[in-house]
């Protein structure tokens, strides 16, 4: 995340062994910035009719979104060595 970006929201998968304890070197966290989320609503105020509306703000959730689930989808698929992957939305 840039340095001077505020996160606005974020996306962690975490995965380990039950009783829930989490492998720490396997969590991952995708950032979204408050730039990022004012960009993409900028965006979508100054669309003419002209263009094709597109939901700037839902693109960029999405966006974020998958590189989190195909990360966790990859845990998933290694049940020899990890028996839960939870995802977690997180509003900061």
């Amino acid at each position: 995340m840039p340095e001077r970006a505020t996160a606005t929201a974020a996306i962690e998968v975490t995965a380990g062994l039950i009783p829930m304890k989490p492998i720490e070197e396997l969590t991952r966290r995708w950032f979204i910035t408050s730039s990022q989320w004012a960009e993409a609503e900028e965006k979508n105020r100054t669309q003419t009719i002209a263009t094709m509306p597109v939901d700037y703000v839902s693109r960029l959730l999405a966006d974020v979104q998958g590189q989190a689930i195909a990360y966790a989808q990859l845990l998933m698929f290694q049940p020899n060595q990890y028996n839960f992957v939870r995802v977690d939305w997180i509003w900061l």
